[in-house]
């Protein structure tokens, strides 16, 4: 009986043995004790660098897929696929990516970048990612044509915010800007055209279009263009007379109003007159709207010593320097809300201090040119 039980109670504890055995080899015991985390200890399969994506204008994200484990990245770079500097890092992480921001994001030229595991052996991954090149968001001149007070224009477009950057001024007609030979070339963004270097009549329509230059940029190509606007040609028959209020310098001058001072179109409506003395001095920019008081129409009598049976502006100016005697050519020009003016030839001599009236001088040579 004895012996009995002693052999079953070997027999359970073998069987006890055989059982907690079986569970320690189910839960890969024997594995855990040479990598208790479960982690990799090698970085051979790490792929490298998968994608890079621009954030247009500042910055470019290098993306990777990690592994499982507490892997430190090291991002190097180069200017080209075969030209990586493993030298040395430009940054560290243990994230899946990495922002790099250029000094000039246009201007920086290409860069590849190769990420690789550095506290683990085995990564000797070569898979680089490359910016590329990605146009500016310049669309050119902006839609407004400007005039400037002596009759010229003036050209606007939003800066390039890259160090170095210029632009090219082109002109041509609606259907052809000449590309080949820029009228100007500017820093700034802006670009003002005298009407001495390019007279523009109402008659011509002149485009015009800005484009970037850098040799870091890709190639600008925009097309926006913006055009003089047109009108017909100013009907105005210049000065009538000129008056010495025997004062040094005070004198009034007549003159009939334009027909298109009516006129429906912007373009083509008459705004004012310039009063100009030797022809090319400007005494006096009268405009209408802003002169109620003092630019008047009127028929004879009064102050008015013309026997005239129309109606005719007359206002007073002061000549810019005069002596007695002196004759002083006096011409006026109409002109539009852009600056032009007529190009009538009229002028009226006015002899300083005589108290004389004097009218058109040659009125039959009176044209415009």
């Amino acid at each position: 009986m004895r012996n009995h039980l002693q052999n079953l109670n070997i027999f359970l504890m073998l069987s006890l043995l055989l059982f907690t055995g079986g569970i320690m080899s189910s839960c890969g015991g024997g594995s855990a004790s040479n990598n208790p985390t479960g982690q990799a200890t090698s970085a051979a399969d790490f792929e490298g660098a998968n994608d890079i994506e621009a954030i247009v204008g500042s910055a470019w994200v290098i993306k990777w897929k990690t592994i499982n484990a507490d892997a430190v990245y090291a991002i190097y770079s180069g200017p080209e696929e075969n030209a990586i500097d493993l030298s040395s890092t430009i940054a560290s992480t243990d994230d899946s990516s990495y922002t790099y921001f250029p000094e000039n994001f246009y201007a920086d030229g290409k860069k590849c970048f190769l990420v690789r595991v550095v506290n683990l052996s085995g990564d000797t991954n070569v898979q680089t990612q490359c910016t590329t090149e990605i146009p500016i968001g310049f669309t050119g001149l902006t839609d407004t044509l400007d005039s400037t007070p002596n009759g010229g224009w003036e050209l606007q477009w939003q800066a390039v915010n890259v160090p170095g950057v210029l632009y090219q001024i082109y002109k041509g007609d609606s259907s052809a800007i000449d590309f080949e030979a820029p009228m100007g070339i500017e820093t700034n963004s802006f670009f003002i055209i005298n009407k001495e270097d390019l007279p523009i009549s109402r008659s011509d329509e002149v485009c015009f279009v800005v484009r970037y230059l850098h040799p870091d940029l890709v190639p600008d190509t925009n097309e926006a263009q913006v055009c003089t606007p047109t009108a017909p040609a100013i009907q105005f028959d210049g000065i009538v007379a000129v008056r010495d209020l025997n004062d040094l310098k005070k004198i009034r001058v007549y003159w009939k109003p334009a027909p298109q001072e009516s006129a429906a179109s912007e373009a083509e409506k008459i705004i004012g007159y310039n009063i100009y003395s030797d022809t090319d001095d400007l005494l006096e920019e009268v405009i209408i709207a802003d002169n109620p008081a003092t630019l008047i129409t009127h028929t004879p009598g009064g102050d008015n010593p013309l026997s005239l049976s129309e109606n005719y502006y007359s206002f007073e100016s002061e000549l810019l320097s005069s002596n007695a005697g002196d004759p002083v050519p006096i011409t006026v020009k109409a002109v539009d809300k852009f600056g032009r003016e007529d190009t009538n030839t009229c002028i009226a001599i006015v002899n300083v201090l005589s108290g004389i009236t004097t009218s058109t001088d040659r009125p039959e040579d009176c044209k415009a040119e």
